[in-house]
């Protein structure tokens, strides 16, 4: 058939017609990232009148072998397929595929169709329908047509455009943009739909991805607004043979619990705490329907049971992260990828292997004999998970994003201290193996010191969650309990518990302030701090003087925590005010300082104090700074960008003749003229050093060698030293010593004896990152390593710890003995192996210490011990 036969030149029109229509709509394949033309389905039901259809069947009469159909039979079967070979000016060949059923649902066609008669001519007709159908058959994108097919390669997503939310090595998230025309899974916004693809990548993925899929098919019969709507899902052959497995799921909120904690600003009143704690019931409705059999929406039993296995925040999301907005925000759950659904017969789930930090005890896989697919569980696995992000929201709520990452390294320091723990993704948990964690318990009772008067909420919470959730599996509440619960906390917060009307929730809330050790009081940054329970009762708030005999909290609180005190200063007779050395300088304190200083902002009499006496006190001695970029602190990147930031400028205020450092790199110091300077040759490293011992020796190779000599002149006196070294501890494998890095220290403190210098000559102050349980140990045994030779020039503190201690905790003794229990003395036969006729051995001979952790000076009851 000639395309320039008279009859035919309206075919002509009408493909090129559906060749415009398609350059409206782009869409994706897997082979590429090119776009890709489509139509879709609706828009061809548009396209086509009765008209349009009734005059190319009319046309293609003409032609021998032509048949002659009905536009309800067309629209009703081969809408597309006809849609199809108009474009490529081939309609009257729709007999092809009329007289052998390939009508639409059979498209697309990807083998040579049996029935065919198997010629030259029709396997060119169907090379060329293989080569232009996929505009014409995208996958539609709309309820109950989207289910777990095998997808070609080839085959087009009606997806106009994508981003990135999060990448793994398992699982992708991505925001996906539809044509509204496309899809009838939500409503339009801008004439897009908004969705989120869910990609499990590579096949060894595919248990994850047909457990969730099953989850979400059992789900679809109880629905529930807490619950993340799937629309469906599909499998994709992907162009290296591999299988790419997604669900097509609901676009919802502002993003997840996790980040909402990192962002946003905590309670300022009541109305946002009683919204924020109102929203967790949706949680709880949530898990009731996930727990349920009989929830469907006809009322009746279901023969399936589901249990979620990975209840954290970053699978719970949240619609807002203004807690001032009415209603309150929602929250959902999402990620069904650990679930099991067992039918009703079952007795126990199979335990699948979920979130280890968030996990119950009865799911941990510690040891060999606790692996997953032995650990019998059952819904109550999900109550401790929920639990555990209850105590973190009562955290954040209490002290923001900062108390709650402190919360969680307390938690990391009690668990690591079981080996069994090590790698074995337990960082941050709430148990030990068997009970909770007794840095849950005292944090719940530090919460309880912080709140402001009117929230008579969070400590109920804490009861609930300390009763009902993290205990032992028999005694967990349910769901639906929880839910009841929390809605009978909020209904007496409203009303107060004697039923009468409270006061009104939204009056101007004057500023919080936070009492410090010396007696001043600051409005709130990001430093952990201690608000007062009884603002009008001062007397309650009084700290007594230090006591040795005072209890310690069990699990550690850092020293940084201030303590509620009495707004007034202390009298002269205490042992604060003697001392003048503790002092609250907290890391975001020192931050802000340095960024009203530069900007030119009112700096606080307190902050103005703080910085001076750092000055008065360290003004004569040079600053140096040794930075491990080993590849394990390439993990902590920012965190040590941001604290050499700090405290490169804070020791340039100090030291006005600049500062030296050295990278394990680049082992030898060298004068940097600005904080900048220094920063950007922090950004040049590579993060791949290696022996750190090493490096580290040569940069104390360089101390020693500017050591003075025993004989000085008087008014030449060499300048003292304060090294700061920013490291993880993780240097190698030893187990008992500190992977040789003990041996420039004690080279060092041999150089110092033998030139009659005093101990606070040198002071090597280790600022530690992450909370590695090998790391930790090695730099707890560098901290005492002097302690027998009277030469204590080490020690360590977190990188965000309190300022003015970590400038001051090498060089004060009093600084040093306030923030820490005096561990146990070196045992004299280890002594005498590193000292030998008044001369330090430096043999290869390492000893464990056996030190013992430190603790908190800060009791529970707000005493100082």
């Amino acid at each position: 058939m000639a395309t320039g036969h008279g009859l035919y030149s309206y075919v002509v029109t009408v493909s090129e017609e559906l060749h415009r229509l398609s350059h409206r709509y782009n869409g994706r394949h897997a082979l590429d990232d090119i776009k890709q033309r489509f139509i879709p389905l609706r828009q061809l039901e548009a396209f086509w009148d009765d008209k349009k259809i009734e005059r190319v069947v009319s046309l293609c009469s003409h032609y021998k072998g032509s048949i002659l159909l009905s536009p309800d039979h067309i629209r009703t079967r081969f809408l597309r397929v006809y849609s199809l070979l108009v474009a490529i000016q081939k309609p009257h060949r729709i007999g092809h595929f009329t007289l052998y059923d390939l009508d639409d649902e059979i498209f697309p066609l990807e083998t040579f169709p049996t029935k065919w008669l198997d010629t030259p001519y029709n396997k060119s007709f169907f090379e060329l329908i293989v080569e232009n159908q996929w505009a014409f058959f995208p996958v539609i994108f709309e309820k109950g047509r989207l289910y777990s097919q095998i997808l070609s390669a080839r085959r087009i997503l009606p997806i106009e455009h994508e981003d990135v939310i999060r990448e793994g090595k398992e699982v992708a998230l991505f925001m996906a943009r539809l044509e509204a025309s496309s899809t009838t899974f939500a409503a339009p916004e801008n004439g897009k739909v908004k969705v989120v693809r869910k990609q499990y990548l590579g096949t060894k993925r595919r248990d994850m991805f047909e457990r969730e899929h099953k989850a979400f098919e059992t789900l679809q019969s109880r629905p529930c607004k807490h619950i993340v709507e799937c629309y469906g899902g599909f499998v994709q052959e992907m162009p290296d043979g591999e299988l790419s497995f997604s669900l097509i799921l609901e676009h919802f909120g502002v993003g997840n619990l996790d980040d909402f904690f990192k962002t946003a600003s905590p309670p300022q009143n009541k109305t946002q705490l009683i919204n924020f704690w109102k929203s967790f019931r949706g949680l709880f409705a949530a898990l009731h329907t996930i727990h349920s059999t009989d929830v469907d929406s006809h009322h009746a039993t279901s023969d399936s049971q589901i249990v979620h296995q990975d209840i954290k925040p970053q699978n719970i999301l949240i619609s807002s992260s203004d807690l001032g907005a009415s209603p309150q925000a929602v929250l959902k759950i999402i990620d069904f990828g650990y679930s099991f659904t067992r039918l009703s017969s079952e007795t126990n789930f199979i335990d699948l292997g979920g979130s280890q930090t968030y996990g119950p005890p009865e799911c941990s896989h510690h040891g060999r004999w606790r692996n997953p697919l032995t650990n019998s569980i059952t819904t109550q696995a999900d109550m401790w998970s929920a639990g555990c992000v209850m105590s973190e929201a009562a955290a954040w709520a209490a002290g923001g994003q900062p108390f709650r990452h402190s919360y969680e390294h307390l938690r990391a320091t009690e668990a690591e201290q079981r080996k069994s723990f090590k790698d074995a993704g337990h960082g941050g948990c709430f148990h030990d193996g068997t009970d909770r964690l007794r840095a849950v318990d005292d944090i719940h009772e530090t919460i309880k010191n912080m709140l402001p008067s009117y929230d008579d909420i969070t400590p109920r919470v804490l009861a609930l969650i300390n009763k009902s959730m993290l205990v032992e599996m028999e005694d967990r509440k349910n769901a639906i309990y929880i839910r009841e619960m929390l809605g009978k906390i909020i209904d007496a917060a409203l009303t107060g518990e004697t039923g009468q009307p409270g006061p009104p929730l939204t009056p101007p809330t004057p500023a919080k302030q936070w009492q410090y050790l010396d007696g001043t009081t600051q409005s709130p940054g990001v430093s952990l701090v201690v608000r007062p329970k009884h603002p009008n009762n001062i007397s309650k708030l009084q700290s007594p003087p230090i006591s040795p005999s005072a209890t310690p909290l069990r699990s550690g609180i850092p020293p940084t925590l201030p303590l509620p005190l009495s707004p007034s200063t202390p009298p002269p007779s205490s042992p604060i005010a003697k001392s003048g050395l503790i002092r609250a300088f907290s890391f975001a304190e020192a931050a802000k300082y340095i960024k009203d200083l530069k900007a030119g902002n009112r700096i606080e009499e307190r902050i103005q104090s703080v910085v001076q006496g750092l000055k008065d006190n360290l003004g004569h001695r040079d600053q140096l700074f040794f930075i491990d970029t080993s590849e394990s602190m390439a993990e902590h990147r920012d965190q040590v960008t941001e604290t050499l930031r700090v405290y490169a400028y804070m020791a340039k205020l100090i030291d006005t003749n600049g500062i030296d450092a050295g990278f394990s790199n680049q082992a030898k110091p060298r004068p940097f003229g600005t904080t900048t300077a220094l920063l950007k040759a922090l950004k040049k490293q590579r993060w791949n050093s290696a022996v750190f011992e090493n490096s580290f020796g040569t940069f104390i190779n360089s101390v020693i060698k500017n050591l003075p000599s025993r004989f000085q002149v008087p008014g030449l006196e060499a300048k003292q030293q304060s090294i700061f070294v920013l490291t993880d501890g993780r240097w190698g494998t030893d187990e008992i010593g500190a992977c040789g890095v003990e041996t420039p220290v004690l080279r060092l403190i041999k150089a110092m004896k033998d030139k009659n210098l005093d101990r606070t000559h040198v002071a090597i102050q280790f600022i530690r990152f992450g909370a590695d349980e090998q790391g930790m140990r090695r730099l707890d045994l560098l901290d005492h390593i002097g302690h027998p030779l009277d030469m204590d020039i080490v020690d360590t503190k977190a990188f965000d710890y309190d300022v003015w201690a970590v400038f001051l905790g090498a060089i004060s003794k009093e600084v040093d003995r306030n923030e820490e229990k005096e561990s146990p003395a070196m045992p004299t036969s280890q002594r005498s192996s590193l000292v030998s006729g008044g001369r330090l051995s430096l043999g290869s001979e390492r000893n464990n210490y056996g030190f013992s952790p430190r603790q908190s000076r800060y009791s529970i009851d707000g005493k100082i011990g």
